[in-house]
This record gives C-alpha cells, sequence and structure tokens, in this order.
C-alpha cells in the first residue's frame, strides 16, 4: 500500500505489499516456526514434490477439482510465467507474507517446477542496496527461455517521509528459480504495482513495465521499455495523469508490434461503498514508442476496498490478455450489484464480465457477464488467452455460503458478435474462510483482511491452464499460503455452454 502522502492519505491510499506491513509500528509480534515445504536454494537444487491438497479434498479426474499442489507457505500474490520452449517449465514469484516468510528463508522467494507444477524448487533473487522490502511481483520469458523477474524494493522507513522505493528487474540464472542482481527502473518514493511484458522486436527481447505514481493531487500511469533485454530502460513517461486513483496497469504485447496498457480509474477511495470506476486504455503501433489517445472502454461500478462480510480487502483491478493470432484484446474486471435487503453496511454481490476489442482497443463490446449464478461476490479475476482463441478466467468467488471463498474458472470462446460461455468450475479443492487473515490496519495501509489483491494464471500450448492463487485452506491465523493448480483443458470446457450476446 502507499504510504500516507500529503493530501492523499485521507482518502488516496494506493494498495498495500507485504514488505509495507513489516514497517507498521501496530504489527503484531508473530512468531513462525520453519516447516519444511520447499527446497531451499542450492546450486543444484533437487526436485521435490509438494504437499498436496488438504486431507479429504477430492482427488483427480473429470468430476472433481483438479488436483492442488502448496507451493508455499506464508507467501501472497503471485505471478507465473511459461516457458515457450516446454510447457512443463514453469516459473513463479511471490510477496512475503502479512507477517514474513519463515525463518530461513529467503524474503524474496522464487520458485520453479520442470514437470508441468507438480513438484516445485525454491530460488531467490537479490535484493539491491537498502531496499531490501519485496512486493508487487511480475514475471515473463523471453523466445529463449530467459526468466525476467520485475518487483518493487523498499526500504526499511517505508512508511515515513525517510523512505524510498525502487522498480527491480532481475533475469534468471539457468531458467531459474535464482536469478542474479537486479538493473533499477526507477527510484522514486511515490512509484507503486509495477508490472512487465516481454516480447520480441526486430530479433531483440523488449521489456515493457508500466507503474502507478501517486501524487499530492492524483496519480500517474508511468510506462518504460528496454530493448536489449533488461539491461537499460528508457526514462520512464506520463501515459495519463489525473485527480483520483489511477492503479494496476498492464503491459500487454500483441502481434506485429502492438502494445498495450490498461489500469483502472476510480474518482476517490472508498473503503464500504461502491466506486464509480471505469477502465482505461492507451495502445501502440510501434511497440511502446509511440502512444493513441486514451480510451475509455467501460465506465462501470466497482466494489468497496472491503467487501463484508469478512472485511476482505480487495481493488478495483483489470485482467487482460491478447490472442496472437487475431490481435483480440480481452480485459476482465468486477463490477458491483446492488441487493435488495443487505445484511451488513456496504454488502453487495458481483458480476465477473469480459469485454473485447478487435481494432486495436478503439471500440469494446458490450461487457458480458461470465458468471453462471447471481448468488454472491466474485473479486481478483486474472485471464489468460489460449490455443483456438479460448479465454480463460479464474477468480475468487463466495457463492457456496456468502462468507467462504474458492477458487473457480471459466472458459469462454469469442464467436464474434456472441460468446459461448461454460459453465464455471470450482479449482481450489476446498472454501476457504477470510477470519482467518490477517488483518491490514494503519497510517500506511488502507484497512482490511489481506488476501493479497492479485493471483495468476497463464495457458499452455496444448490449452491447460496453469493458475496459482493463495488462500487460508490449511486454516492456520493469519497465514496465506501458495497454491497451484494444473486446470485440463476439458475441466474448464465440461457442459453444456450457453450464449452472450455482446
Amino acid at each position: 500500500m502507499r504510504r500516507s502522502l500529503p493530501a492523499l492519505a485521507s482518502r488516496l491510499q494506493g494498495p498495500s505489499c507485504y514488505a509495507r506491513f513489516l514497517a507498521q509500528p501496530c504489527a503484531l509480534a508473530l512468531t513462525l516456526t520453519l516447516v519444511a515445504l520447499v527446497v531451499a536454494m542450492a546450486p543444484r537444487p533437487r526436485w521435490v514434490a509438494m504437499d498436496p491438497a488438504p486431507a479429504g479434498a477430492p482427488g483427480r479426474g473429470r468430476s472433481v477439482t483438479p488436483l492442488s499442489v502448496l507451493v508455499a507457505r506464508a507467501r501472497s500474490e503471485p505471478a507465473l510465467a511459461i516457458d515457450p520452449r516446454d510447457s512443463r517449465h514453469i516459473v513463479a514469484v511471490a510477496n512475503p507474507d502479512f507477517f514474513g516468510v519463515f525463518a530461513h528463508e529467503p524474503v524474496n522467494g522464487t520458485f520453479a517446477s520442470r514437470d508441468g507444477g507438480a513438484t516445485w524448487v525454491q530460488g531467490a533473487a537479490p535484493t539491491y542496496g537498502n531496499f531490501t522490502g519485496v512486493a508487487d511481483p511480475s514475471v515473463g520469458f523471453d523466445a529463449a527461455g530467459q526468466a525476467y523477474y520485475l518487483w518493487m524494493g523498499e526500504t526499511p522507513a517505508w512508511c515515513g517521509q525517510t523512505g524510498n522505493t525502487a522498480l527491480l528487474l532481475a533475469r534468471s540464472l539457468e531458467s531459474g528459480p535464482t536469478f542474479g542482481p537486479p538493473t533499477v527502473l526507477d527510484v522514486n518514493h511515490a512509484d507503486d504495482k509495477p508490472y512487465l511484458a516481454v516480447s520480441a522486436q526486430g530479433g531483440r527481447t523488449a521489456i515493457d513495465a508500466s507503474f502507478t505514481r501517486w501524487l499530492n493531487s492524483g496519480s500517474q500511469i508511468l510506462f518504460t521499455h528496454s530493448l536489449d533485454g533488461g539491461h537499460t530502460f528508457t526514462v520512464p513517461t506520463v501515459l495519463y495523469a489525473t485527480p483520483g486513483v489511477n492503479f494496476a496497469s498492464l503491459p500487454i504485447a500483441g502481434p506485429h508490434g502492438h502494445l498495450y496498457v490498461v489500469w483502472a480509474h476510480y474518482h476517490s477511495s472508498n473503503y464500504y461503498g461502491p466506486l464509480q470506476a471505469s477502465m482505461m486504455l492507451r495502445a501502440s503501433t510501434d511497440g511502446g514508442r509511440t502512444f493513441g489517445p486514451v480510451v475509455t472502454l467501460a465506465a462501470f461500478t466497482g466494489l468497496p476496498e472491503m467487501i463484508v462480510p469478512g472485511s476482505v480487502r480487495v481493488f478495483t483491478l483489470p485482467a487482460a490478455g491478447v490472442d496472437m493470432r487475431t490481435g483480440a484484446l480481452y480485459v476482465a474486471w468486477v463490477q458491483a450489484r446492488a441487493i435488495p435487503h443487505p445484511r451488513y453496511t456496504g454488502e453487495m454481490d458481483a458480476d465477473l464480465v469480459l469485454s473485447r476489442s478487435r481494432d486495436g482497443g478503439r471500440t469494446w463490446t458490450r461487457p458480458a457477464v461470465l458468471n453462471d449464478t447471481p448468488l454472491g461476490d466474485r473479486f481478483v479475476p486474472t485471464l489468460t488467452v489460449g490455443p483456438g482463441g479460448i479465454v480463460r478466467v479464474s477468480f475468487y468467488d463466495r457463492r457456496a455460503d456468502h462468507m467462504r471463498f474458492g477458487l473457480y474458472g471459466v472458459a469462454a470462446r469469442d464467436l464474434g458478435k456472441r460468446l459461448l460461455v461454460w459453465p464455471n468450475r470450482r479449482i481450489s479443492p476446498v472454501l476457504s474462510s477470510p477470519s482467518t487473515l490477517a488483518y491490514a490496519y494503519g497510517s500506511c495501509v488502507a484497512p482490511g483482511r489481506y488476501l493479497g489483491d492479485y493471483i495468476a494464471a497463464a495457458t499452455a500450448p496444448d490449452g491447460t491452464l496453469d493458475t496459482m492463487w493463495t488462500d487460508t485452506a490449511l486454516g492456520k491465523p493469519k497465514e496465506t499460503d501458495l497454491w497451484f493448480a494444473r486446470v485440463p483443458p476439458g475441466y474448464l470446457q465440461a457442459g453444456t455452454p450457453h450464449v452472450v450476446g455482446w
């Protein structure tokens, strides 16, 4: 979460990250014993199977949830990428948890699998100078199998006026899970939530990054890129600047040098009431050298930043992807829906929606609802576009009992003027209670039970969905744990689909 910048802190505090929680003077001390869940970093790591789903959880098969693998405990906000040379090779990164990692584990921990996620090994990336805090990770591969890891490093005093932030990019050693010393993209105490895209331009590896910078009177979306594999970056340029919240920007690399930056905008922060929100975009046709005008692709009512029941802290974020065959661009988000007789102040239901552009982001379809029940709320979606133009979204959902949440998935096929949507399927084997989540509070963080602000997904060439998330399935107080599932194509395309006009 952003620090309390003058005049902005009272209403425009940005989302938080674990590193900032450590600086809270009101944070509770917590002693955790080391649990051997992942193999410590070593020059020649031994690959071991992680713990499977909790006892009693369903096993494999089309009629039950896919096998979930416990990758690590006390982690949040995962990102993952699949090696384009071998889909069995996956690299993942994640924040430390609210109260930190277990003793003797690296704060800047990274993870890799060589067998499609059945087993994982832990590595690390070096921190930089006094920027020892770790927050907001993202990761991507180039065509040669080099992995790139972008994160936000923070000084221990981030919460005070003497703190600082650095955006850092590291390259993998032996394709992960360990990484070399980072390159500095930017240093500014008001930078937040960086994200990267990796692509090829003219035979060179291009790395594009966008992020938010908080101002006293509003916020900016900034962009920088590298054409030498992340060794040097351009001076960040401002893509958008207005009063209010501009946040969670995603650079999306499309075919033929097309590049899109998508972000969420809302007029003011609102912890307990609905947000008047928009999804925004700027597009480039020359690999990020120049950008076209700002496009508002949708305006809608967003969820409060603390959803009830459970007081779970969430943010209105985009999920986006591109079909590399056709260039079609897809953006998904969650929009709020009032309920007739709320039991709690601020209680709302929510729909997961999807919109598409086929003209480089200039025009967009009417948002199509992807959830197959109106019951409950949904939050924190992640989107990936796979072979055949199949869009797959994984997301948290509380349809089961309106309190506990699970990870669900949905697949959809673009039919032009219509969208074919398969039934939603649950991916996590059990539901999780928000009551065990750590509660974020203090002058530098937005309040709420901290689950993490995003999850991850990618599609393998055969249509398999790889997804990673955090939940409280183990029931450990104030702990979120990192899970992975490799979902077969037939699982999310089972049952009778329905057609939605858009």
